[in-house]
């Protein structure tokens, strides 16, 4: 019996249970790589989030948001996944459109411009797509017509203090 089993009382009463049955522990996986030590400069990591915003909303623009919202689209900086990270977003949202066609045009026009949006079906259909370090997810329920539509940049490593400056701040920069 592997040492690491016979330690852990856990896999101890599970191998005393099952005899017949081999068991492996694998060694336990290293952990995700998190933002760099190295944190941007303010300079550098401004330019990185302006970058980043000027494609989200011209993503947005392209892609109408503004008549689905009724408000020209306005991109915000939230933190993102990883610590000492920040994401640029645009959402537009309405309520009670009767239009289950929605999620089809936005599709089309993804795909014109060279998406390759991915379709769930359900009580709420969705669609996601990624492009050129955007990604783009769109929801509509038909009983409710509930239309919601977000597009965001992949997540920007501007160090820990930069993300709390940005995101933290209400989001705007």
């Amino acid at each position: 019996m592997d040492p690491h089993l016979a330690a852990d009382p856990f896999w101890a009463s599970v191998r005393r249970r099952h005899p017949d049955v081999d068991l492996v522990l694998l060694p336990p996986e290293p952990p995700p790589a998190g933002p760099p030590t190295d944190p941007r400069g303010d300079d550098e990591a401004a330019a990185l989030v302006a970058t980043a915003r000027a494609a989200v909303e011209e993503a947005a623009r392209t892609l109408r948001l503004p008549l689905v919202a009724g408000a020209p689209p306005r991109a915000v900086v939230a933190f993102g996944t990883v610590e000492g990270t920040v994401v640029v977003r645009v959402r537009a949202s309405a309520r009670h459109v009767a239009d289950p066609g929605l999620l089809a045009r936005l599709r089309e026009q993804l795909e014109q411009r060279g998406w390759h949006p991915r379709r769930a079906e359900g009580e709420v259909a969705r669609i996601a797509a990624g492009s050129d370090g955007l990604r783009i997810r769109a929801s509509y329920a038909a009983a409710s017509g509930a239309f919601l539509v977000e597009v965001a940049s992949a997540p920007l490593a501007v160090g820990r203090e930069r993300a709390a400056a940005l995101a933290g701040g209400g989001g705007r920069s």
